[in-house]
C-alpha cells in the first residue's frame, strides 16, 4: 500500500512540482503518505485532507500541553481545569 500510494503521490504532486521548479516541504509530504498508508492498512478508510489537517492540529495543541509545558509544571496537572490551553489539549486527546 505505501508504494502504491508513494508512486501516485510522485506521478500527481513531485513530477509537476519538479517540471514546475516548485519548492515544497518534504516532512509535510510524508506526513500525508503515511496517514493514508496506515488509515488504508489498519482502518481500511480513505481519510480525508480536512480529516489530517484536524488530527495534526489537535496532535500539536497535545504534544505542546502534555509534553512540554505539563512536564515542566507539575502542578498544570492539579490546576488544568482553570486554565483554557490545558482544557483544549484534554478536549483535543
Amino acid at each position: 500500500v505505501a508504494v502504491e500510494l508513494t508512486g501516485k503521490w510522485m506521478e500527481q504532486k513531485l513530477i509537476p512540482w519538479m517540471n514546475e521548479g516548485k519548492a515544497f516541504d518534504v516532512a509535510d509530504e510524508m506526513i500525508n503518505i503515511t496517514m493514508d498508508a496506515i488509515c488504508k492498512t489498519a482502518f481500511e478508510y480513505e481519510i480525508s485532507e480536512e480529516e489530517k489537517h484536524d488530527f495534526l492540529r489537535r496532535n500539536e495543541i497535545v504534544v505542546k500541553e502534555f509534553h512540554s509545558k505539563s512536564i515542566s509544571n507539575p502542578f498544570r496537572k492539579y490546576f488544568g481545569t482553570l486554565l483554557p490551553e490545558r482544557r483544549r489539549a484534554l478536549q483535543a486527546a
